[in-house]
């Protein structure tokens, strides 16, 4: 008997209205019957009955398996088995059952009836997008994620949405529950899940979720098996391996490094700044107080005025970013082995999920050796005695414009300006010096004024990369981005001496009457192209500087000094304000390390020079 007409009010969950009488099945007697599309409900939840039957035992799986025995459970609402029977069931073809059933004992008793099998969901495959809406009114940013999926063909399918934290594909908390509700049009707003349910639960910045969807037919239907989204990271991954190994010798730098950043999830903008970054921040833990070793920087080298790490924009969610990890070698001398921990987290910001979280901690671990730039001086003293960076001396006596100093790997160069140094003197001293880092040129000089020295930024595009500071007795240190120094004295009268500290960044890259900087004295008279020579004549007329190169007139042809090439100290955040407002950023090192007396004495960048 095929009873499916009779059973619309037996499905598992209906309600009796007030002037109803409770479902009977007694009229029933023992034999086979067909429910179509139905089957014993599994649901211990009551359908109309006073007393409903249940099925707690399997159905068959396949056609195959012939009549199997199902135990059935009666309830009454309070106790979830208040008797049992078996039936008999046997599968004829997809969806479709037939049941032997028995008696049953009083009224009003009834057998739960449900769908027979749930959804096949094998081709659901959910997967998690994310979204930030504003609230105008607040001007408060939530980050909302959704469980998308392409819905079951039949529209009348209902789905429940699980929301939880996962770890390695391991479930670990439950989040929230959605549902069950039709794949239509509120779908998305009615099962998403907010940051807010996260934080509700303990969770947040970092966590790891997942979507599960699990399918019915009808309220309280056989429910399929879960299908569960692939991991979503809400946060920050940070690809880098550790430790970090970086070296300084004479023979090998190895100084900087590149960390790959991806963040996964998009951020909220003030209302008044709708295209905002987020910060991601370096912090070097241990504290350096005298600069006697080496610290670590970072920028993102894209940036100009974010040099502590890397500036995410909204278009880079997603998508891999790049930080630029540098090491500044400190000023001692010697070997020595360093280990850094450096902290990775985001900086201040309006969305408040965003705000400070901390990333990763990295393992650096360094190995300097600067005993060799402890004896490798170049000087220029007057009338002037040349010495180069190898111990190789000679005089030079020519009038003019020279390279005393080039970096041929960086922008960096040192020029010297001699005369006469009086009327009719047949030897020349120092009256001018110029030190060039990228856009930014330093010049000292008195070849003009034959009595004040000027000291002065010629140029200052780069926002000086050159750290400059004076010593109680009256010398200028310039240092170089490289850690190479410069030395100026006053020599007598309007002259100067000028001494050159090399670091390891310029062996075997120095040029220039410095000579080539390699420990080897004999091959310093080499050309600007490689190639050596015995003449010491042609050797030093090869560095006059041409008229248009001549940083004492000119500075127009200079190149940018790179981003990437700037250090910052970045300080801990341990007092909860914006770290953002701590950073000390410049091309050498955030310390003024090298020196007693006096910091910087030229915080003001002029443009202007004297003309003849």
């Amino acid at each position: 008997m095929n009873l499916a007409a009779l059973f619309a009010c037996f499905v598992c969950g209906y309600v009796l209205a007030e002037d109803e009488d409770p479902i009977c099945d007694v009229y029933l007697t023992s034999g086979w019957y067909s429910m179509g599309k139905y089957v014993i409900s599994s649901q211990n939840i009551p359908c109309g009955a006073t007393y409903s039957w249940y099925r707690t035992g399997e159905l068959p799986n396949d056609t195959a398996q012939g009549i199997v025995d199902v135990e059935l459970c009666l309830t009454d609402g309070r106790d979830a088995c208040h008797d049992s029977i078996t039936i008999q069931a046997k599968k004829c073809e997809e969806y479709k059952y037939v049941f032997k059933l028995v008696d049953v004992k009083h009224c009003p008793e009834a057998y739960c009836i449900g769908h027979g099998e749930p959804p096949n969901v094998i081709s659901i495959n959910p997967n998690i997008t994310s979204r930030v809406s504003n609230d105008g009114v607040a001007n408060t940013s939530i980050l909302r994620f959704f469980c998308n999926f392409a819905p079951h063909v039949e529209t009348t399918v209902l789905y429940n949405v699980t929301w939880a934290i996962s770890l390695q594909n391991t479930l670990i908390a439950e989040l929230t529950q959605k549902g069950p509700v039709p794949y239509n049009d509120t779908f998305n707003t009615s099962t998403m899940l907010t940051e807010h349910d996260m934080e509700a639960k303990g969770y947040g910045f970092n966590a790891t979720i997942v979507c599960i969807v699990r399918a019915m037919f009808q309220l309280n239907g056989s429910v399929s098996g879960p299908k569960t989204s692939p991991e979503l990271f809400c946060g920050i991954e940070v690809f880098s391996v550790s430790p970090i190994i970086f070296t300084d010798t004479p023979d090998f730098q190895n100084m900087s490094t590149i960390i790959t950043l991806r963040l996964n999830i998009p951020f909220g903008c003030d209302v008044k700044r709708p295209k905002c970054s987020l910060d991601v921040l370096l912090v070097q833990l241990e504290k350096n107080e005298n600069c006697r070793f080496s610290k670590i920087s970072a920028s993102d080298g894209k940036h100009y005025d974010m040099k502590c790490g890397r500036r995410i924009d909204h278009d880079e969610v997603g998508k891999n970013v790049s930080i630029h990890l540098n090491m500044s070698t400190g000023d001692w001398k010697n070997s020595y082995n360093q280990e850094f921990l450096v902290s990775l987290h985001t900086g201040g910001h309006h969305h408040n999920f965003f705000q400070q979280k901390f990333l990763k901690t990295l393992t650096i671990k360094a190995y300097v050796d600067t005993t060799l730039d402890a004896s490798s001086q170049c000087y220029a003293h007057n009338d002037p005695r040349m010495r180069t960076f190898d111990g190789r001396t000679f005089g030079h006596h020519d009038e003019g414009v020279w390279y005393l100093y080039i970096n041929t790997k960086e922008q960096l160069q040192v020029l010297i300006k001699t005369e006469q140094c009086w009327k009719r003197a047949q030897v020349t001293c120092n009256c001018g010096v110029v030190v060039n880092a990228g856009r930014d040129v330093f010049s000292i000089s008195a070849c003009e004024t034959r009595n004040v020295f000027e000291k002065k930024f010629t140029s200052c595009e780069d926002k000086k990369v050159l750290e400059i500071s004076t010593t109680s007795d009256g010398r200028i240190d310039i240092v170089l981005p490289t850690k190479t120094k410069v030395q100026v004295n006053r020599s007598w009268r309007y002259f100067l001496n000028v001494d050159i500290w090399a670091s390891n960044a310029d062996s075997n890259k120095s040029s220039g009457l410095c000579g080539y900087m390699d420990g080897n004295p004999q091959n310093d008279y080499t050309f600007l192209n490689g190639t050596e020579t015995n003449s010491e004549t042609a050797w030093r007329h090869s560095w006059r500087v041409p008229d248009d190169k001549n940083l004492f007139e000119t500075s127009n042809h200079l190149t940018p000094w790179p981003a990437q090439k700037r250090f910052c100290s970045c300080p801990s955040n341990s007092s909860g304000r914006d770290i953002t407002a701590g950073i000390n950023c410049s091309a050498v090192d955030p310390e003024f390390c090298y020196v007693q007396g006096n910091e910087d004495q030229f915080d003001r960048c002029f443009t202007t020079r004297l003309t003849r």
